[in-house]
């Protein structure tokens, strides 16, 4: 089965009841036909699909591609006690719900599914993204090692359809030829050759970078010659071939949106790097590590009556950290409004481990706008310091780490937007909370509707981040999502301990020590 690399929804129906019934239909007696079709098409453009019933999930699972420029239909059609109950869309209203929420449509004649969505798009995923599994599944998934460069994300692949590198042109094919390609965009080339790779990948935003000449893409006629992509190096098939009217590149239908704004360009975009290298050293491509270059568990909540748990092995070398880490963390929702993550790790080499969420909040709702009007207070005397890059100085004994006197002065309760203008355009700050154990750290409050969030953990900071880099990403029923339209509260040990030692406690694990710390979320209405 050939790997998806265009978006594409997974959908699961997971109830599905008559009107005139009130138990739930079992999933397992019904037959189920799913056709997807393109907008105002020939009926020989259907796509017909009979998912079956997974036990393990215990509903009815399939997927629908999504494509640039091309309007789709859906029909779902439940076969149950010799009547047929049909539902249609279009695919976009689909796409609009996909959340990973349960969502209800509506059949005729009338019955109702409950169904749950999740948009994927293989073209962006993250390398440190890991598949999201339901009802507290274990696993563990092997890392690779990631060639960083030009903003691109290169990991090894062996690829089993004739491909070529898309730099030198050589062969790239089975075991003996081994290749790598962007998690992000898709580009592949040799390991010998992703440095030398001259424009900028489409998931990263070089903005003093002069190279944004855009393609201009035309569809080619119909034709049986032998074609390789440009981009992804594989066979194009007849009829899905598209060309630049300005520099000749020839790419699949799919790779339109992945291709960088390079067309044309006659300078040294290599150079142009190097230099913008030199002036943002503390770029994640350079010499640190961001919370996106390191260790990504995700996970989420159906049920209150167990922990979500989830397994992750980080393997040895790891983004250049020792050991043989395995992480479990549980997720746990309780019938009093408490949301706990607990965090464990184990390791076979001392090695750092500073664990935390990343989890936005907005207390006034869906696409409700600012978190500025939010009221914040935390428990803490000290924050750590930063340089004009955002990177701790490690001068945490120093008189400027008082938060009194500063915008970072949130012993009691502080609208956000009062001084965030003082702190970078926004806050993104590690604050230091003093005792030992379980305590609370502080509290989070939108009066206007009354919701509030007490936050209790072992962890020793708390870092406040306003999302200043939101920048108009879809989320949630397809709400968009703005500078400061969430607020992130991050429990965790210092910031930048594993560089500023001894100064700050150490975050080094040992063989024979066990990681566990534990954060506590409390919802609640004042």
């Amino acid at each position: 089965m050939c790997e998806k690399s265009h978006p594409f929804l997974h959908i699961e129906i997971v109830k599905f009841q008559l009107n005139h019934q009130k138990q739930t239909i079992d999933l397992s007696k019904v037959k189920t036909t799913i056709k997807i079709k393109e907008k105002n098409a020939s009926a020989n453009s259907i796509r017909i699909k009979k998912p079956i019933y997974n036990e393990n999930n215990q509903s009815i699972q399939f997927d629908a591609g999504l494509y640039t420029n091309i309007e789709r239909e859906i029909f779902i059609q439940i076969f149950y006690n010799d009547i047929l109950y049909q539902y249609e869309s279009d695919l976009k209203v689909f796409q609009n719900l996909a959340d990973g929420f349960r969502h209800q449509i509506n059949f005729t004649p009338k019955a109702q599914a409950k169904i749950i969505i999740e948009y994927i798009d293989p073209s962006i995923r993250k390398d440190s993204q890991l598949p999201i599994k339901f009802h507290g599944q274990r696993y563990a998934e092997r890392y690779q090692n990631v060639l960083k460069h030009f903003g691109h994300r290169f990991i090894g692949k062996i690829f089993k359809t004739p491909t070529f590198c898309s730099i030198c042109k050589d062969f790239l094919w089975g075991f003996t030829y081994k290749g790598f390609q962007c998690q992000q965009c898709d580009y592949v080339v040799h390991k010998d050759c992703y440095d030398r790779c001259v424009h900028p990948c489409t998931g990263q935003k070089y903005a003093d970078i002069g190279i944004m000449k855009a393609h201009h893409f035309q569809y080619q006629q119909f034709s049986l010659q032998i074609i390789f992509c440009d981009h992804d190096g594989s066979f194009i098939k007849p009829g899905h071939l598209y060309k630049c009217t300005q520099c000749s590149m020839v790419v699949h239908r799919r790779c339109q949106s992945k291709v960088g704004n390079y067309c044309g360009y006659q300078g040294n975009p290599l150079e142009l790097y190097q230099i913008w290298k030199a002036k943002h050293k503390s770029n994640r491509d350079y010499n640190y590590q961001y919370n996106g270059d390191l260790c990504e568990i995700y996970s989420k909540v159906y049920r209150s009556d167990r922990p979500n748990h989830i397994k992750k092995e980080v393997i040895r070398r790891e983004s250049g950290f020792p050991g043989r880490v395995n992480v479990t963390v549980k997720y746990i929702l309780t019938n009093d409004h408490r949301l706990t993550l607990d965090f464990h790790a184990t390791t076979t080499e001392p090695t750092p481990i500073n664990m935390t969420n990343h989890v936005y909040f907005n207390l006034a709702g869906d696409a409700s706008g600012s978190i500025l009007d939010h009221q914040l207070m935390v428990l803490a005397k000290n924050f750590i310091p930063l340089d004009e890059e955002l990177i701790p100085t490690g001068n945490y004994f120093c008189f400027c780490s008082s938060v009194e006197n500063t915008p970072y002065d949130f012993r009691t309760l502080t609208p956000i937007g009062d001084r965030i203008n003082e702190s970078f355009d926004g806050y993104d700050i590690t604050l230091i909370v003093d005792g030992d154990g379980k305590r609370p750290l502080g509290k989070l409050l939108h009066e206007q509707s009354g919701r509030a969030i007490t936050i209790e953990s072992t962890q020793k900071c708390l870092h406040v981040y306003t999302g200043n880099f939101l920048d108009g990403g879809k989320g949630r029923k397809g709400a968009t999502y703005n500078k400061h339209d969430g607020l992130c509260l991050e429990t965790q040990n210092y910031s930048g301990s594993v560089n500023n030692q001894p100064l700050f406690p150490s975050i080094i694990l040992r063989p024979d020590k066990e990681y566990h710390e534990q954060t506590t979320f409390h919802f609640h209405l004042e």
